[in-house]
């Protein structure tokens, strides 16, 4: 297992969660350096960032712990390596927030005449620690073999049993091995194109978030995503690519990651930054 693979690709997805959290969203609200309302500036201000914070924190630890197990069944060494890393890269993004919270709220509090200064840092530096005892739990837990009180074997089994049916021959195939044959092909078809680097980035990187969805949405939603995600690479590739059919495909993958929720999310901002590239 390529367990530097594994923390560049979350620290990519972590990073653009971070500027996403801190864009929009009532957490972007909270981090804002406006003062308005009774709370800014003081230590209620904080309580409630960390109070999003840690429920961001809880999520990101879940579907990071998950993607790894839907890519591979691994044990052993490898289970401790792979959690290890997560482990790492979580941490890292966790302090980052929690310190760029404490600098916001400080930037609003130095504005306000007060007699005397909240201890933010006392405040910041417990909830770092009750970060801290989560992850480290969490971390024992999948190596012990469970995660969110569910045996990881079985998580792992469920995975490897879902099925999609491919449309057109009747014949039924393994979601892993669909959605690796499609992120193989995707991958070919990028890198023999001519197209800019950055497009070939955000090609790459809707691949990575379209396989991570296929892991939580109905059998349907993943296969329109992954035919309309294997036409945009073949459009890409081909000798005179036409915007038409990149708009089909890009909306293709938007009408789904509409409808799935929130995991739909990181696909849709993804869409939205490609869209301008191919079709403008």
């Amino acid at each position: 297992m390529d367990v530097a693979g594994i923390e560049r690709r979350l620290q990519r997805e972590l990073s653009q969660r971070a500027v996403a959290l801190q864009h929009s969203g009532d957490l972007a609200n909270l981090l804002s350096t406006t003062i308005f309302g009774s709370f800014r500036g003081d230590l209620e201000h904080l309580e409630r960032i960390h109070t999003l914070l840690y429920s961001e924190i809880e999520e990101q630890s879940e579907r990071a712990y998950r993607a790894i197990f839907a890519r591979a069944v691994i044990n052993g060494p490898e289970l401790n390596q792979a959690a290890d890393a997560v482990d790492r890269t979580l941490r890292n993004w966790s302090d980052a927030l929690i310190r760029h919270s404490l600098r916001c709220v400080k930037a609003v509090s130095d504005r306000i005449v007060r007699s005397e200064s909240p201890n933010f840092e006392r405040l910041s530096s417990r909830f770092s620690q009750t970060v801290s005892d989560f992850l480290g739990d969490t971390l024992e837990d999948v190596k012990n073999g469970v995660l969110r009180g569910k045996p990881l074997k079985e998580q792992q089994e469920d995975h490897v049993m879902v099925n999609i049916h491919s449309s057109g021959t009747g014949n039924v195939i393994n979601v892993a091995k669909y959605m690796a044959d499609i992120r193989n092909s995707v991958t070919q078809n990028v890198n023999a194109s001519a197209a800019s680097d950055e497009i070939k980035f955000l090609v790459k990187d809707l691949t990575e978030q379209v396989a991570e969805a296929a892991q939580h949405i109905g059998k349907d939603d993943a296969e329109i995503l992954a035919k309309n995600l294997d036409a945009l690479s073949k459009e890409l590739n081909s000798p005179k690519p036409q915007k038409r059919w990149y708009e089909a495909s890009l909306e293709g993958i938007k009408e789904v990651a509409e409808t799935v929720g929130k995991v739909g999310v990181p696909i849709l901002e993804v869409v939205s930054k490609l869209a301008p590239l191919l079709v403008s």
